[in-house]
């Protein structure tokens, strides 16, 4: 029941793999150019388990995996917030057209709160494969 009401419908996703290849063929993580992609959450789902269409990132599956379920380190987080920045009618755009909610404003704040609340409990951020960094005052210094 908890699917089928809160993942990602797999025609939504195609949608938002083709929005999102149209905009940049690259892996968000490695840089690498993607021929096999993952949508992925860049805030972890299992951090918010809601869809938002600026909380999506392509990626190399092997970067996603690695990734998993941990917060990504300062470099993507800047890539990210710069993304958000420069394609935010795209991505509304693609939102539109996978029936997903495309609302920057709630990701930040939803951003904003994990990375506050990884700080604040000594969390650690994904940099690569097998390679973290302790999560520092600094990131927060992002949304200033």
């Amino acid at each position: 029941m908890e699917s089928f009401l809160f993942e990602t419908p797999r025609q939504a996703l195609t949608t938002i793999s083709t929005g999102l290849r149209k905009i940049n063929r690259k892996c968000h993580y490695c840089g690498g150019t993607v021929k096999e992609a993952d949508v992925d959450h860049f805030l972890p789902h299992s951090m918010y388990p809601r869809d938002l269409m600026h909380n999506f990132v392509l990626s190399h599956p092997a970067c996603n995996r690695s990734k998993s379920d941990t917060l990504a380190a300062k470099p993507h987080l800047i890539r990210w917030l710069e993304f958000m920045d420069t394609h935010d009618n795209d991505l509304k755009e693609i939102g539109r057209e996978a029936g997903i909610n495309a609302d920057a404003s709630t990701t930040l704040a939803v951003a904003s709160w994990g990375y506050s609340n990884a700080l604040g409990s000594g969390g650690q951020a994904w940099v690569e494969s097998a390679q973290y960094e302790l999560i520092e005052s600094t990131y927060l210094e992002l949304w200033a």
